[in-house]
């Protein structure tokens, strides 16, 4: 009845029943903040459980950082980045990418670092 009511009051259907904790979709977020000083935060949202990679790239395409490798279950996630490299080095002030890949799904983003 509730479904119907909406329907005619606002030309809009809704399901008040439906799962607002789980994604239907897969996305990456913007990073925050943008520029990077010391670290940042990456928003990641999966429709379902599987296999999670994002990792930072300079803009010669080389890999700087993993920050996720792995099973994640569906949901919505997030990440830090303290701005280093594998080796623990501050990186340089610059442009970067960060990519995510998740099934067939493959997406990035830039975030630029400032010292």
């Amino acid at each position: 009845m509730y479904r119907i009511l909406n329907w005619l009051t606002t030309g809009v259907e809704a399901n008040p029943a439906a799962d607002l904790s789980k994604p239907v979709s897969y996305s990456l977020a913007a990073n925050y903040p943008n520029p990077v000083q010391e670290r940042t935060t990456v928003k990641y949202a999966l429709p379902r459980a599987g296999n999670v990679r994002i990792a930072v790239y300079n803009v010669a395409g080389q890999k700087i950082k993993t920050l996720v490798d792995g099973a994640m279950n569906a949901g919505y996630h997030s990440v830090s980045w303290n701005g280093r490299n594998e080796s623990g080095q501050a990186v340089s002030a610059g442009v970067y990418l960060y990519k995510m890949q998740a099934d067939n799904f493959s997406t990035a983003r830039k975030l630029v670092v400032v010292r």
